[in-house]
Parts: structure tokens; C-alpha cells; sequence
């Protein structure tokens, strides 16, 4: 069961390879929004993370960077979503 997140915490899933996934993409959806978090469909002022994978465009991590979000793999997502503390940037 995942942690509670900070009520609307915004994530934005983008380019992970689903085949190496071992949670369905819309099941990892359905698991931040049980914690209280909102998935994003495009980076936004308010996403607070994108998650991404080996193939997320330029555009989308200079978006991150220019809103403040902070870029995270999938195993720190997961962490976060355990209720770990993540290390500075």
C-alpha cells in the first residue's frame, strides 16, 4: 500500500518502457492517485515529478526543469510512493 502523498502532488509518467514494468502503466496511475497525487498528462506549472524513462524527449525534460519539477527513474517514484525520503538534487 503506498504512502500518503502530499494532496495533489503532480506526476507525469513519460516515455518509460511499459514492457519493463512490472506494474501496468494505468495500475501505477490508480496507485499514485490512491496516495493523493494527480497524474499529469503533460508537464505543467504545478507537476511536481516527471518520471522518466531512458527515451523522454528533450522537450519534456526542459519543460520539467523550467516548471521546478524535479526528474525521477521509476525506482525513485517507487520510493517516494513507499514514503522514502528521496536524496537532495
Amino acid at each position: 500500500m503506498p504512502k500518503s502523498l502530499r494532496f495533489g502532488t503532480g506526476f507525469l509518467l513519460a516515455r518509460l518502457r511499459c514492457e519493463h514494468l512490472l506494474t501496468k502503466r494505468e495500475d501505477i496511475h490508480a496507485e499514485l492517485r490512491a496516495a493523493g497525487a494527480r497524474v499529469d498528462e503533460s508537464v505543467k506549472k504545478d507537476t511536481t515529478y516527471l518520471v522518466a524513462g531512458d527515451k523522454t524527449g528533450k522537450t519534456k525534460l526542459d519543460q520539467a526543469k523550467k516548471f521546478g519539477a524535479r526528474v525521477l527513474t521509476e525506482s525513485q517514484m517507487e520510493a517516494v510512493l513507499r514514503g522514502e525520503t528521496l536524496a537532495p538534487e
